[in-house]
């Protein structure tokens, strides 16, 4: 599996199992189960370090799909409620702010990184 990178498929074809033998033991085995989602957390792990590599980049995209996903708490909602006086509608980030708007945000955050930087 993980010269493979988790592809269940390739995986069972060089080693001469068949994918219901391979899913029949990751559901019996608690071993094998055990090491196969320690695979998938590796393989997680991965790409959470690829994406901070692309956030400290400055990879706009990659900044707001982490807000997206993780700064929800924050108002980063893909929809959240606004409400004015007659009715509540659900409205996306991307609605609400625009695209210069949004790059402003992230050079305003790159300037302060770089500050911060400079001044270590």
């Amino acid at each position: 599996m993980r010269s493979h990178l988790g592809n269940v498929t390739k995986a069972c074809e060089e080693t001469g199992v068949s994918r219901r033998t391979y899913y029949n033991y990751y559901k019996d085995d608690t071993e094998f189960r055990q090491e196969i989602d320690g695979l998938k957390d590796e393989q997680i792990d991965f790409a959470v370090a690829a994406l901070w590599k692309l956030i400290e980049a400055g990879n706009q995209q990659a900044i707001f799909f982490y807000l997206r996903t993780q700064g929800r708490d924050r108002g980063w909602n893909e929809k959240f409620p606004v409400k004015d006086s007659e009715k509540e509608y659900h409205v996306s980030a991307r609605e609400l702010m625009s695209e210069d708007d949004f790059f402003a945000l992230v050079r305003n955050i790159e300037s302060s990184r770089n500050s911060r930087a400079s001044d270590s």
